[in-house]
């Protein structure tokens, strides 16, 4: 009998088929084994799936072209390779490299189907680049293959969006270049002058974001991204630069409020602590040499291509999924934006007198691989890399190969000195996927300091004599993940009513307006996650956001809304006592199985190191030596 097997890419019902179903974007299953969900193939695999990722992006830089490695032939500087700072190397599958996903569920589906016989391939999907990979493999291995699009409503755009997204790559590269001079040129010169006189031998690099409210109304600087630290460093008597990357910010909607905001720090700071912007450094020598860097990088877009886009990750040809990315990274609007954050920052870190210490967040980001160049290239002391948040199994710009690891002194991987890990969850997961023992420093979790005064919500039995129990969602950065958060609450409402009251936090970077949702009662705040978690009863989190932890630590239930078109990207992927939903009725037994006081027990994991007195941190930033 054959063994046909129909792979369903569609968010559109599943149209019935006598042949086994692979869902590509679904965690729903079947005990007879005539649906398979990919998702939890990858689940099961994790261990396996992401290490023959991390290989094949090795394979790609290591891949010789004319006798040289990608890598030797993209060196930008003497040293630093441009390699390092592409969307590829990068690995962002979170927000920039979408695609990612479906590679992993490719190795995924390659891995299937070694313990299975397949004689046909049909596959239910409008992705042309996946549809070519699946053509592929069946090609090998002699494999009847179909396809059949399947149209599905694709979210409108305006008309000079799909214009610039039939523009040749260098020309949205310039377009962005000009955009961003536009935009950021307001913050010109902000802060140079103290910045040049500076006589602080510690430089934090950080974003001017997420800056405390309160602290702003007196005009101070005080930062959510960095709690405590800056006023323990001051009472020390440790003067310190701040280089802030421009974010806008409800805050500071525009460079021009951020100028004031820069020029305010600086007068109350008093010296002892000097603000600047990176985009402070902007000049036309800088634009010049940005656009000499960008060229000659964008020669090599078509002339290594031949000879990467054959490199196979075991079994599977991913390349499709990965053209436009790779000419995007090299010449395109991402190429030259990173060629121009390499110059900001050259000129910045330049201007310093020797600096004993430098700190920046930590998160895999290409500017701050240029920024470990030019650090180095100044000749300063350590470099210090700041875990500030959670590091996500699934988020893969924390991992590399273990070989990029080794010091050849040959356009090596870009590493900081030392990475400040901030607990022994995190600190683990670092060990596992091989990064150096010696390069990692455990320090407090300066963001959950809070913590400390929390309280604990692990009072299950409270919740089953409440008529009616408030639930409180946390947003996501991304609008995506806060939709399919709030569908699916929705959803299970309409079919499942119960007493529950909702108040609903966005993330500071996604508003949600309450009167998109009119069929269910939303309380929107602002107020801090301390004092929510001490009038509300259990969480509802967004696939990705890091606040799922802080409710965790406290001991509240939590409920995860998983993104059946994404990997599992929260931060407590795999802890028992997390309800991961993907389905109206998996999201009500969770409602209601909190409600009874019969889920499992949450012991508030040590995730975090907690202490006060930031004993690690000063022992890190003011010590001699580290």
């Amino acid at each position: 009998m054959e063994n046909n097997i129909h792979i369903w890419d569609s968010q559109l019902p599943v149209k019935s088929s006598n042949a086994q179903l692979l869902l590509w974007c679904s965690y729903d299953e079947n005990l007879n084994k005539k649906i398979v969900s990919v998702q939890k193939l990858v689940e099961d695999n994790y261990t396996v799936l992401k290490q023959q990722y991390l290989s094949w992006i090795y394979s790609l830089g290591e891949t010789r072209s004319q006798g040289k490695r990608i890598i030797d032939h993209l060196q930008i500087r003497p040293g630093f390779s441009f390699w390092w700072m592409t969307l590829i190397s990068e690995k962002c599958n979170y927000s920039a490299s979408p695609q990612i996903t479906d590679a992993i569920r490719l190795l995924a589906f390659n891995l299937w189907s070694l313990d299975n016989q397949i004689d046909s391939v049909r596959i239910t999907s409008d992705n042309k680049a996946l549809v070519e990979c699946v053509q592929y493999w069946c090609r090998e291995r002699k494999i009847r293959f179909s396809w059949d699009g399947r149209s599905e409503r694709k979210a409108k755009s305006s008309i000079l969006r799909k214009l610039y997204h039939v523009l040749p790559h260098t020309l949205r590269a310039l377009i962005q270049l000009f955009r961003y001079i536009w935009t950021h040129w307001s913050l010109r010169g902000v802060g140079l002058d103290e910045w040049n006189q500076s006589d602080a031998d510690i430089t934090f690099f950080s974003y001017l974001s997420n800056l405390d409210e309160n602290a702003e109304n007196k005009g101070g600087f005080k930062s959510k991204l960095w709690p405590r630290l800056p006023e323990e460093l001051l009472k020390n008597d440790c003067k310190t630069n701040w280089l802030h990357i421009y974010c806008p910010d409800p805050s500071h909607p525009t460079s021009r409020d951020a100028k004031f905001k820069l020029e305010q720090f600086n007068r109350i700071g008093g010296g002892g602590q000097v603000h600047s912007a990176l985009e402070s450094f902007l000049s036309w020598s800088v634009v010049c040499k940005t656009l000499a860097d960008w060229l000659s990088i964008l020669k090599f877009t078509k002339r290594l291509e031949p000879r990467i886009s054959n490199i196979k990750c075991g079994d599977i040809h991913l390349w499709p999924l990965f053209e436009e990315e790779w000419r995007s990274s090299l010449a395109g609007a991402p190429s030259i934006l990173a060629s121009l954050n390499l110059n900001l920052l050259e000129v910045a870190v330049g201007m310093l007198p020797k600096q004993r210490k430098g700190v920046y967040l930590y998160e895999q980001q290409a500017w701050e691989l240029a920024l470990i160049h030019a650090w180095r290239s100044n000749k300063h002391e350590m470099l210090i890399g700041a875990q500030h948040a959670t590091m996500l199994d699934w988020d893969m710009r924390y991992f590399h190969d273990s070989r990029n690891y080794q010091r050849l002194d040959n356009n090596d991987l870009p590493m900081p000195d030392l990475v400040a890990i901030n607990g022994p969850v995190s600190l683990e997961k670092a060990l596992d996927a091989g990064y150096p023992k010696a390069k990692l420093f455990e320090v407090e979790a300066l963001r959950y300091l809070y913590l400390l005064d929390g309280i604990n919500k692990n009072d299950l039995l409270s919740l089953s004599h409440k008529d009616e129990i408030t639930l409180l969602i946390l947003g996501d950065y991304l609008e995506s993940n806060t939709k399919i958060q709030m569908e699916l609450l929705v959803d299970t409402l309409k079919q499942f009513p119960m007493d529950i009251a909702i108040i609903l936090k966005p993330h500071p970077a996604c508003w949600i307006d309450p009167n998109d949702y009119p069929s269910i009662d939303l309380q929107v705040t602002r107020k801090s996650l301390e004092e929510l978690m001490d009038i509300c009863d259990l969480a509802y989190t967004s696939p990705v956001t890091s606040a799922s932890v802080d409710v965790y630590c406290s001991g509240m239930p939590v409920i995860t809304a998983l993104d059946p078109s994404s990997l599992n990207l929260s931060p407590l992927r795999n802890y028992d006592e997390v309800f991961f939903v993907s389905s109206p009725s998996e999201l009500s037994d969770a409602l209601y199985s909190i409600k009874q006081g019969s889920n499992k027990t949450n012991d508030k994991k040590e995730f975090f190191t907690l202490n006060s007195d930031l004993g690690r941190w000063k022992k890190l930033l003011l010590a001699s030596g580290a």
